[in-house]
């Protein structure tokens, strides 16, 4: 909390207020989180962007979000926020004195981030997340996935993507820690410090787990402190999760679907029924209730498959200064996320086709 407290006075000490949008350069430390996470306590408004598109499209980023300032891992980064004369801060900041600084007060309608959507190139569509939001979302992925108090997760994904972001929220939250290690092209290494750092989650994409299965030394290193695995980010072969339940009996697979636009996740599926609900992306989250509309809006009878439309307290409200997009995609507080699925129940969801085409340490 220390380093978080001192980043949020080293942001509010430069002349930075309430409201304010920064944006954070991202990369898989601790260094990029803390930013994020010290504008949000100073009540600022941090765009998480990865390096790349930063260094390419950060000046109209500025541009179209009006942001103040910038942050960088390393000062060299990002000539352009100069010429734009914008603040720049790099690094962390100096831990010093500021233990009594309280978080700035936000209301739960006061945006917490602008987050770009997955796959997002060039000068990325902004999603307005809002505090509320966070909140909700936050607390009912920690039921959706039984997580205890003081646990640790190995992150290999980045911030600006939004299953990353919640697996820190998630687990900071319940006043655990997160190991970053950005070596995932060498899978042993990641998996050893699954080890060292004794961390109960790791989350990953289709891909990481086929990579897990087929390219390291899984079956050969036991993780006797993991509890769970996590699976989001489209869908994963039925024969590779049998495998990775197979390697590792005693940690929990869970499979899940979500949207940068519900904050992150609608849906998980309980490790116990995923023999019976082959193919289904779980049970919605709580907090949410769930449609499977036809190309009307009508909504269709169970077992139909249709548009999946999803509502509750982590939808959040369109795009930042896109009115046509968020028409497009928000409707009467419904999400109506593009893809096919249908619902054997009000709160089960199987989904399908779109319908458009070194370790680190952070506690």
């Amino acid at each position: 909390r220390g380093s978080i407290v001192s980043t949020a006075a080293g942001f509010l000490s430069a002349g930075l207020l309430a409201g304010d949008p920064v944006l954070v350069s991202c990369s898989i430390s601790p260094a990029s989180t803390l930013a994020y996470l010290g504008a949000m306590y100073a009540g600022l408004v941090p765009i998480p962007i990865e390096d790349r598109v930063l260094d390419t499209s950060g000046e109209a980023i500025c541009l179209k979000t009006r942001s103040k300032a910038v942050w960088t891992g390393k000062e060299a980064q990002c000539a352009w926020v100069k010429r734009a004369g914008l603040l720049h801060f790099f690094g962390r900041f100096n831990v010093a004195s500021h233990s009594s600084l309280g978080p700035v007060a936000r209301a739960e309608n006061d945006l917490a981030a602008l987050m770009p959507t997955s796959g997002s190139t060039g000068v990325p569509r902004l999603v307005r997340v809002t505090h509320g939001n966070l909140t909700a979302n936050t607390e009912a992925i920690i039921r959706s996935q039984f997580l205890g108090i003081g646990e640790q997760a190995m992150l290999i994904l980045p911030l600006n993507y939004c299953f990353g972001a919640s697996v820190i929220h998630t687990h900071l939250y319940q006043g655990g820690g997160v190991v970053f290690d950005s070596r995932f092209m060498f899978p042993d290494k990641v998996l050893r410090a699954i080890n060292t750092y004794a961390c109960t989650t790791f989350a990953g994409v289709p891909t990481v787990y086929n990579i897990l299965v087929a390219r390291s030394s899984i079956r050969s290193i036991p993780m006797p402190s993991l509890r769970r695995f996590l699976q989001a980010g489209g869908p994963l072969a039925r024969q590779v999760i049998q495998m990775m339940r197979d390697i590792v009996p005693t940690a929990h697979f869970f499979t899940m679907y979500g949207q940068t636009e519900a904050t992150a996740r609608i849906s998980c599926l309980p490790p116990d029924r995923l023999d019976d609900k082959t193919g289904s992306v779980g049970l919605l989250l709580d907090n949410l209730i769930l449609r499977i509309v036809d190309e009307e809006g009508i909504e269709l009878p169970k077992g139909e498959n249709g548009e999946i439309w999803v509502k509750g307290p982590s939808i959040c409200d369109g795009y930042f200064e896109d009115p046509e997009e968020g028409a497009r995609k928000f409707c009467d507080g419904w999400l109506k996320t593009g893809d096919i699925g249908s619902g054997a129940s009000p709160a089960s969801l199987a989904a399908g086709d779109r319908i458009r085409s070194d370790d680190r340490c952070l506690r």
